[in-house]
């Protein structure tokens, strides 16, 4: 147990606890229980979500990404000619001069019936 986290001998964690326990804020624990990314708590107690520490503990260990949090991030790297490396182009599009760029006026005129 690190400094700072909730006593496992308790007998049930609130929010903040299982909060402090996974090294995150109590809004990430409220956005995974409403989310189903976690386990639903065990009582309610007036309006408070509790649950047994050992069910935290058990469902924490048993988490693929144990410590990690939010959505995975991707590293962009690009070759010489602006392709990503495992991916599409990262900008497809076709350079052009500007004595190559044509404006069409007619499709911009209201026809007039």
């Amino acid at each position: 147990m690190t400094a700072g986290s909730p006593d496992p001998d308790l007998e049930w964690w609130t929010t903040s606890d299982v909060a402090a326990y996974l090294d995150v804020r109590p809004a990430t624990v409220s956005t995974y229980r409403k989310r189903g990314q976690m386990p639903a708590p065990d009582q309610t107690i007036g309006r408070t979500p509790v649950w047994s520490p050992q069910r935290i503990l058990e469902w924490h260990a048993s988490r693929t990404r144990v410590g990690v949090g939010g959505r995975p991030r991707h590293e962009v790297a690009a070759d010489t000619d602006g392709h990503t490396v495992d991916g599409p182009p990262i900008d497809s599009t076709p350079e052009m001069s500007d004595s190559e760029i044509v404006i069409e006026s007619d499709s911009c005129q209201q026809s007039q019936d």
